[in-house]
């Protein structure tokens, strides 16, 4: 299910979404965090496809900062060991 918030009203829709099975979908968080200059460069110039896919599921999300970058930073490689 997914919740889409247009013009003041909240939609209710279900979608399947087909992931690979190698990505972890981290939804608790908080917005606010401090991030590295490496980490927000990797998240800009994506060498890999990570941050673009992410990005492309937290698209519809209400609040989308409070996952996405802890998703992506679980799972890309080289900043795991970073948190």
């Amino acid at each position: 299910m997914k919740i889409y918030l247009s013009l003041g009203y909240v939609y209710l829709v279900k979608v399947k979404i087909i992931l690979n099975d190698y990505l972890k979908i981290l939804s608790l968080g908080s917005a606010w965090m401090a991030l590295s200059k490496s980490f927000i460069d990797y998240c800009i110039w994506g060498w890999d496809n990570l941050p673009r896919t992410v990005l492309m599921y937290y698209s519809n999300f209400i609040s989308s900062p409070e996952g996405y970058f802890h998703t992506v930073i679980c799972n890309a490689q080289e900043f795991r060991t970073q948190l």
